[in-house]
């Protein structure tokens, strides 16, 4: 029974810890430690509170408003028995998820779920376990980028009957454990805001000078702004701020366009190529047709998309695809077509041409397989779906070698995480 319900604590920390490993684990990762006090709530006697800590917590943030984080650690309960006092000391192996109810903010309250085993030695001397399921919330205030000060409190329903030195009754015994505690994070990413609001606490504007310093034949003297003076101050700093998200949403969508550009313009220069290739007679005149009539088929496809106009690309480059399925350059004008669609607003359909793209680019055609893997992440994010967008982002990352696709991914991965 012990080994089994051990295993189960891991196996259970296990699934909820592994998905968070996904992505950059700096910016996820946290520890901690947490000092507690546990009070033994038993069916035929109550304890009193005793205390207990967990040496190292561990924190994973695999979102912004959720985290799982591990239980690990020492408790003790202390009830009166018939006998005297019974005391027993219990070791902690477990975990627990939860969810902050306000994660832009400097206090954020907490509440969560747990699971795990209890593992202790009782008055006979033996060494028992048993399992049990935790409910609490808490606060978490946070000091620094870093640095984030937890309150916590929570009742744990264990599978056991025999802490409080009797088991006469059908009830079991439960605990009630208050906590308070420390997590360092390793990266302040999900904390951004958080320098924001210290400094629009203090100084309004950005950097405000109350005190000005008058020549030095004249005393110097304090300007303490009006109520209409801070108001200004207060609206400079909303602009300065809508400013500087605009400024990056530009600079994030200029890096994509001169991508784009850069692609288009080796495509256009490829089939040039091709083309001037072709233009001698051939032994084969039924090859040489159909293969430059493909080409020039894409070739205005292409020009089209320049001038945005999207629908008759579309239809070119759709019947590209269909009559020539297995064509060395299907895989290009299946990613065209994408972006066609997408340029419609279409991103439904762009997602499934852009999936369809990746799986007919041949294995070394990598630039073509990244860009085609960026756009369906942002069509997944257009259309709603966050989730699949972050995953095609990340897939970016993963490949080798590093490219210029790995730092726009990485930018709208930290975005798709901010919100």
């Amino acid at each position: 029974m012990k080994t089994r319900n051990i295993l189960t604590a891991l196996a259970f920390t296990w699934v909820v810890v592994s998905p968070t490993w996904a992505g950059d684990l700096k910016d996820k990762v946290g520890f901690g430690f947490t000092v507690n006090r546990q009070k033994l709530f038993g069916d035929s006697h109550n304890g009193v509170f005793k205390f207990g800590g967990n040496p190292l917590n561990i924190r994973f943030n695999f979102k912004p408003y959720m985290f799982a984080e591990t239980d690990f650690g020492y408790m003790q309960t202390v009830v009166a028995v018939d006998r005297g006092v019974l005391k027993t000391q219990l070791a902690n192996l477990g975990a627990k998820v939860g969810y902050r109810l306000f994660h832009r903010d400097r206090v954020s309250p907490l509440a969560y779920i747990g699971f795990g085993v209890l593992s202790f030695r009782n008055h006979d001397g033996e060494i028992y376990s048993d399992g049990y399921g935790a409910l609490g919330g808490g606060l978490e205030v946070l000091v620094h980028e870093r640095v984030g000060l937890n309150l916590t409190a929570d009742y744990r329903l264990t599978t056991g009957d025999d802490f409080d030195g009797a088991t006469r009754r059908s009830g079991r015994d439960n605990l009630l454990s208050i906590g308070a505690g420390v997590v360092v994070y390793i990266s302040d990413r999900r904390h951004d805001k958080f320098d924001d609001d210290m400094q629009n606490m203090w100084y309004p504007s950005g950097k405000v000078d109350l005190e000005q310093v008058e020549p030095d034949d004249q005393p110097a003297k304090t300007q303490i702004p009006d109520t209409r003076e801070q108001a200004a101050m207060l609206d400079l700093a909303r602009e300065r701020a809508e400013l500087v998200k605009t400024l990056a949403e530009r600079n994030k969508d200029i890096h994509l366009l001169k991508l784009k550009l850069t692609f288009l313009n080796e495509q256009t220069e490829m089939l040039s190529e091709q083309l001037e290739t072709l233009r001698p007679a051939s032994a084969d005149a039924t090859v040489l047709s159909s293969t430059t009539a493909y080409l020039v088929h894409y070739q205005n496809a292409l020009a089209l998309y320049r001038e945005q106009d999207y629908q008759r690309a579309i239809k070119t480059l759709a019947y590209l695809v269909q009559e020539h399925p297995y064509h060395s350059m299907t895989g290009s004008s299946q990613y065209w077509l994408g972006e066609c669609l997408f340029g419609t607003s279409d991103y439904a359909g762009a997602a499934l041409a852009f999936e369809k793209a990746i799986a007919m680019t041949p294995p070394g055609e990598q630039r073509m397989t990244e860009m085609s893997r960026l756009m369906l992440g942002l069509s997944y994010w257009k259309d709603g779906k966050e989730g699949d967008a972050e995953l095609e982002f990340g897939k970016i990352l993963q490949t080798e070698p590093i490219t210029q696709f790995d730092t726009l991914a990485q930018r709208y991965i930290d975005e798709l995480r901010m919100k």
